[in-house]
């Protein structure tokens, strides 16, 4: 190096350094070894700085990596921290929050099946037809001051004041959507009934009614079997309006679109009574076919007189019963 300062200070100094001599003199004898020693530096210095860039480059990491990992990736340290400061913060009631505790308050995410508490909402339970599938059971309600019955199943809502959740026999279970409670609304009148005084027979008398039943005006019934004088369907069918007025008929929508008659209010000795109907008999079937619509059931009533048989199909608590019927002429 001292070699080539010298010889670039006196050819500066004369002015008379010529660019094409410097090849020559690096390269001359004199100065060839150091020279190469000044290469081999040169060489050293870029190979270790490239060498230190390229670990830099791999040691440092991809910052779209670094984006693409989720934020809440925690060591178990970490998350078992996390933990702790959630449950102190909900353990202090920041905002005074008071949780009610009550058996039949199941939140919005339960189902009340019971209810000791009855409703104050303005809805009167008018019947209900219990059925084996729950699902089907129907309630007929009507709100008060209102005309307009209502015939709703388990799910369906009452003026989204209520929410029917089940319904039982003289009673229905609701959820009161503004107060989140389970209760329930009961049909009194008719539990007043069945809540009245029974008289009991004796075994004869026990005996002397149900000969009479069975043979109800000259209508012999065997089980499920009934024999009725022609003359007697005739004098009764004289009188359709009174027949209307001895029983009554709750009509009922089945899933499967057919339909299905509840028979409530038997008039006691009347048509319904003698053919051996019991009141909450629920009507499925005529002659081993189900009810399609109300003309069927009409075009039925306007043909006994010119039938010589007929079968019903029904539910009676729950369990299904057919009853026969063979109109004979004495």
């Amino acid at each position: 190096m001292n070699k080539l300062k010298k010889f670039l200070q006196e050819k500066f100094k004369n002015n008379q350094f010529n660019w094409k001599e410097l090849p020559t003199w690096l390269f001359s004898t004199e100065t060839r070894a150091s020279t190469h020693r000044t290469f081999i530096y040169s060489l050293l210095i870029i190979g270790c700085y490239q060498i230190g860039a390229n670990l830099a480059v791999f040691m440092t990491p991809n910052p779209a990596q670094v984006k693409s990992q989720p934020i809440d990736r925690m060591d178990s340290h970490q998350l078992s921290l996390a933990t702790v400061n959630y449950e102190h913060i909900r353990a202090q009631n920041l905002f005074k929050i008071e949780t009610l505790v009550d058996d039949e308050v199941q939140g919005h995410e339960g189902v009340c099946e019971t209810a000791s508490q009855e409703t104050q909402l303005p809805i009167t339970l008018l019947d209900t037809i219990v059925l084996q599938d729950r699902v089907k059971s129907v309630a007929s309600v009507q709100m008060k001051n209102q005309q307009e019955r209502k015939k709703l199943r388990i799910g369906d809502h009452i003026e989204q004041m209520a929410k029917i959740e089940n319904i039982n026999r003289l009673e229905m279970i609701i959820k009161n959507l503004q107060t989140g409670l389970c209760e329930k609304v009961v049909n009194k009148e008719k539990l007043l009934s069945r809540q009245s005084k029974i008289n009991v027979m004796s075994d004869d008398q026990a005996k002397k009614f149900q000969a009479e039943k069975d043979s109800f005006d000259g209508i012999v019934n065997d089980g499920n079997q009934f024999k009725i004088p022609r003359k007697i369907l005739n004098e009764s069918l004289a009188n359709p309006a009174s027949i209307l007025t001895q029983a009554k008929a709750i009509p009922v929508n089945n899933p499967d679109g057919s339909m299905s008659f509840k028979i409530t209010e038997i008039e006691p000795g009347g048509v319904f009574d003698k053919l051996g109907i019991k009141n909450d008999d629920l009507i499925t079937h005529i002659n081993g076919r189900p009810i399609s619509n109300m003309s069927e059931v009409m075009n039925m009533f306007m043909s006994l007189s010119s039938l010589s048989s007929l079968k019903l199909g029904m539910k009676r608590s729950g369990s299904d019963v057919s009853q026969s019927y063979e109109f004979v002429d004495k």
